[in-house]
């Protein structure tokens, strides 16, 4: 069953989810927002970034002076990639930073279009179409550690018979191996890459490398429900690395706890299912935070009717 997102917003050409709160960006300037829960309201038009709260859309400080490709959550800041020079009335050049407040550049940005978006811990990791970030080369792909930009070796080219030019980063996500990376390309380095390629020097933070020869740390998991969205109840799966005390919550969009501790027991290490009986909730966005003694994670679902 398909269940409308506040009104709906008009030309979507990204977005990003975050613990029910959804963020969309479009190619124009500006985005048309319906505050009718069921598209009947009254449109209102704000920038090319708008966010949805679970409850209203809202204007993301104006928005970018440009197009909007990529977007991602850091915590709860917005992440904002694309081909633009401005966010709000900063000076931003293809990616930008919303605190909730302000904007903020990344350093001096990148030389091209931003088209994806990678969070990694304190690591935001950006591809696309450019050669440099703030000035230093950096073919396609960069990685911003919070002070400054790093490239990935000597990035990535696109080569055919008659010339060579820059790579096109599409999309991009982490695994227990690397960074996998996927555009237009032919070169990864020194070695050939056929348009997906996999940067090695990358620790994806919150999972454990698979045949890991270190002892499992106790409480560390790993966790998703089906289906989702969802009707009724919902499967929760979890995968403990050692024996824990487990605590089981669900909130609402505004962090709102909307029930006691689902499930508050110890589990043995393994595999594990809970059933999440969401039948009394009222239709909306939703997530379960799953705890243990040194380890949290969360996860966002839909219900709908």
């Amino acid at each position: 069953e398909w269940v409308a997102v506040g009104g709906g917003a008009q030309e979507v050409e990204t977005f990003a989810a975050s613990g029910g709160r959804i963020v969309v960006g479009s190619l124009s300037n500006s985005i048309s927002v319906d505050y009718g829960p069921t598209g009947n309201g009254t449109p209102t038009v704000l920038g090319n970034v708008a966010l949805w709260d679970g409850v209203d859309w809202n204007d993301v400080g104006g928005g970018v002076n440009g197009s909007v490709y990529a977007l991602a959550f850091a915590g709860t800041d917005i992440l904002v990639g694309g081909d633009f020079s401005q966010a709000g009335a900063v000076s931003a050049a293809n990616i930008a930073r919303w605190d909730g407040n302000a904007w903020y550049p990344l350093g001096d940005g990148v030389d091209g279009a931003v088209r994806t978006i990678h969070v990694n811990g304190s690591n935001i990791w950006v591809g696309g179409d450019f050669s440099n970030a703030s000035g230093s080369s950096a073919r396609g792909v960069a990685r911003w550690d919070g002070a400054e930009w790093n490239s990935a070796g000597s990035g990535l080219i696109n080569i055919t018979l008659l010339n060579s030019s820059p790579a096109s980063v599409r999309a991009m996500t982490g695994t227990s191996n690397g960074l996998l990376i996927g555009g237009n390309f032919t070169r990864s380095g020194a070695h050939t890459a056929q348009n997906i390629a996999l940067w090695t020097d990358y620790s994806l933070v919150g999972v454990s490398r698979e045949h890991s020869a270190e002892l499992p740390a106790p409480g560390r998991m790993h966790i998703g429900n089906y289906p989702n969205p969802v009707a009724n109840t919902t499967t929760i799966r979890f995968e403990l690395e050692g024996p824990a005390n487990v605590s089981l919550e669900v909130f609402d969009s505004l962090g709102r706890r909307v029930a006691n501790p689902i499930v508050s027991r110890r589990f043995p290490h393994g595999p594990h299912e809970v059933i999440l009986d969401a039948s009394t909730y009222a239709p909306g966005p939703y997530f379960y935070r799953l705890s243990t003694g040194n380890h949290t994670e969360s996860r966002p679902f839909l219900l709908i009717r």
